[in-house]
């Protein structure tokens, strides 16, 4: 169901009071104009606005990217990264956040040397490289 084409809204993340968000090694990728995120007074249209975190319940917000992830094959549902993703290694160490991942999406190690420079970093998104 839903609604699609001009008649959808796009915002990616909907922050509204009471909530409050952190929001660490995102990608807010997509078409130019669309809301990225709306905390229920201002529509944030570029990374820069979100990472600059002056949005209201913002807690933290950094490494903001908008660049084309590079997936596989994302029109078949895969959400993998291809080789040269900008989002390979790019990620952050969630045990800075009190969380424990040693695997990804798929059940594969993370985090893994992805771009083959022999230093395991995480990857942005749930599929490690």
């Amino acid at each position: 169901g839903g609604i699609s084409g001009a008649e959808a809204p796009s915002v990616g993340i909907d922050v509204r009071a009471p909530a409050q968000a952190t929001l660490v090694a995102n990608d807010h990728w997509g078409e130019e104009g669309h809301t990225l995120l709306t905390d229920g007074q201002s529509a944030l249209t570029t990374a820069e606005a979100v990472a600059a975190c002056t949005w209201a319940g913002c807690i933290e917000s950094r490494l903001a990217l908008d660049d084309d992830p590079l997936f596989e094959s994302w029109e078949d549902g895969s959400f993998r990264l291809a080789a040269g993703s900008p989002m390979v290694d790019a990620g952050i160490d969630p045990s800075a956040y009190g969380l424990v991942v040693d695997r990804d999406i798929e059940g594969e190690p993370s985090p893994k040397d992805g771009d083959g420079d022999e230093v395991a970093l995480w990857d942005i998104g749930p599929d490690e490289r």
